[in-house]
């Protein structure tokens, strides 16, 4: 069978269809939709193929960006419907409203690739300007967004209308009377579009920013700018997103006028000890001057300290009426001339050290400074070696650093072995405490000076100051020192009042110099070092507590 003869077939066979209408038209729509999508695959490999050899030369380097966002292959997606459109009039025994119909869908498939396209080419020129240095300063993802939302809705008006064969306007008409709804649902998008124009046009936050906002859990640089959210990135790594609105309705801390200076403040307190502020002794200035940052402050003040006291007269005898340099002072000076020559601190910025209200804690000296570095680690390096530094010279002026006691200062405090004893006539103890010998003050008692429970007598009451004189809240006890007797018995030597251990365990080295027990528990001897505390042995129970209550405190 030759060429010929097959077509004559076909023709045949087509003009039979010509008693079938219906399945004339519907073979003929299956032909054209087959023909589409033929030259919609061609369509779309020879454009893309072209902008592939066009993009290798570097003055059309910008195609690559148009094709990796899918701007070509959109728009080769619209030629199945472009050939749908024009070729239906190809299709015999096809109706008016089919015709309408189909071209109708084939129009509104057209204006969504188009519209998808149009999308794509908004975020390649998004990509070109991000090449661009203005990128670094000013962002415009907030109005391709806005661009790109104001695009989809006017193109999902205008396919339905399309679809519904009627006019754009109609649908526009209508969507004045549900202008409220609008603005109710577009509520955030709206604010979120004029809070992003004003804070790009008033420079206030860019790409790369480091800004702080607590309300929100920020603290990190800026990441990315959207029109309805701003992302931040933690020092944790964790990613924070604030509705754009936020930053202009409430207030965060943007950083960068820290790192455009140059310089990044340190502004921490010294706590100094009340106690140690004194004047410096005569000595101790000669030896200052040798230190070389103070060598010309201590010139200089002590030339100023001589003339004011010379115009004093007589009246500088007096050691109140004189003035004089003092070791904290002294220690201020040093400490700003120590600053000032650090290399790693910024010299055409603010640099003082100035002493603040006095507190609870101490005398507080402020350091405040520039680095010459804004990098966080140098920064925490530069400020640690600082303060360790004046930190270890403070004794070199006589001062000390306030610190709370913690639980080691005061168990050092309460059971640190007291001193050997002077006396060898000195056996122990006699204290009266509370009522039973598991009474907690007559445990640590115990501890504290190594004695055998069985040695701490208990008594009734507590014997202690009057309650005008005892602090409130405070619990004393009585320590009632003893000796030997040639006769085998205890004789009560003196009674002292003392605080509670754990607030003044001093004390008992100023009332009881030599009260330590230093005979074992189980001693022999013939003393009463093993049997002093035993209240048989000690003087009459009522005696004793009358010379107690009269001994002095």
């Amino acid at each position: 069978m030759d060429i010929k003869q097959l077509w004559r077939n076909v023709q045949d066979l087509w003009g039979t269809l010509d008693e079938h209408p219906l399945l004339h038209s519907s073979l003929g729509l299956l032909v054209l939709l087959v023909v589409a999508l033929l030259l919609g695959r061609v369509a779309r490999y020879l454009i893309l193929h072209a902008v592939k050899l066009l993009g290798r030369q570097p003055a059309l380097h910008w195609l690559n960006d148009l094709r990796h966002n899918k701007v070509f292959h959109r728009l080769a997606q619209m030629t199945p419907s472009l050939v749908i459109q024009f070729g239906l009039y190809l299709v015999p025994n096809l109706g008016k409203t089919a015709i309408l119909f189909i071209g109708n869908v084939a129009l509104a498939i057209t204006i969504l690739f188009l519209t998808l396209a149009v999308s794509a080419l908004l975020n390649a020129l998004l990509d070109i300007y991000a090449r661009t240095e203005h990128a670094r300063t000013r962002s415009i993802k907030g109005y391709v967004q806005l661009t790109k939302m104001v695009l989809f809705v006017f193109a999902a008006i205008i396919i339905v209308a399309t679809l519904i064969d009627r006019s754009p306007l109609l649908l526009l008409s209508g969507l004045g009377a549900m202008s409220a709804v609008i603005l109710l649902v577009y509520k955030d998008t709206l604010l979120s579009f004029v809070a992003s124009v004003q804070l790009t046009s008033n420079d206030m936050l860019r790409v790369g920013d480091w800004i702080e906002m607590p309300q929100v859990g920020a603290d990190g640089d800026v990441v990315d700018i959207t029109l309805h959210t701003v992302k931040v990135q933690n020092f944790d790594k964790t990613i924070v997103s604030i509705p754009t609105w936020r930053l202009m309705s409430e207030s965060f801390k943007n950083w960068r006028g820290m790192q455009a200076s140059g310089g990044r403040r340190i502004k921490r307190s010294l706590y100094i000890d009340a106690s140690g502020v004194r004047f410096l002794r005569d000595d101790e200035e000669v030896r200052m001057t040798q230190v070389h940052l103070l060598t010309d402050y201590i010139s200089r003040k002590q030339a100023e300290l001589k003339a004011w006291n010379e115009a004093q007269g007589n009246s500088a005898q007096l050691s109140a009426n004189r003035r004089r340099m003092t070791n904290l002072g002294t220690f201020r000076a040093y400490a700003l001339a120590y600053l000032k020559s650090h290399p790693d601190i910024q010299p055409n910025m603010t640099c003082m050290v100035r002493q603040m209200q006095t507190t609870a804690q101490g005398v507080p000296l402020e350091i405040y400074c520039f680095t010459r570095t804004t990098a966080w680690a140098d920064y925490e390096r530069i400020q640690g070696d600082i303060f360790d530094y004046l930190l270890a010279v403070l004794p070199e002026f006589g001062l000390s650093l306030y610190q709370q006691p913690s639980g080691n200062d005061l168990r050092a405090g309460v059971f640190s072995p007291l001193p050997a004893p002077e006396n060898s006539a000195v056996s122990g103890f006699y204290l009266k405490v509370g009522a039973s010998r598991s009474h907690p003050l007559n445990q640590a008692c115990a501890g504290a000076v190594r004695m055998p429970s069985r040695l701490i007598h208990t008594a009734p009451r507590i014997t202690s100051p009057p309650s005008a004189r005892r602090p409130s809240g405070s619990c004393w006890f009585q320590i009632s020192r003893f000796s030997n007797s040639p006769t085998g018995t205890c004789r009560l030597l003196t009674t002292a009042s003392v605080p509670p251990l754990t607030r003044h365990a001093p004390l008992f080295h100023q009332y009881m110099p030599s009260a330590v027990l230093t005979r074992p528990r189980n001693s022999n001897t013939p003393h009463c070092n093993g049997a002093c505390g035993r209240k048989s042995d000690l003087p009459n129970s009522r005696n004793a507590g009358n010379t107690t209550s009269n001994a002095p405190r």
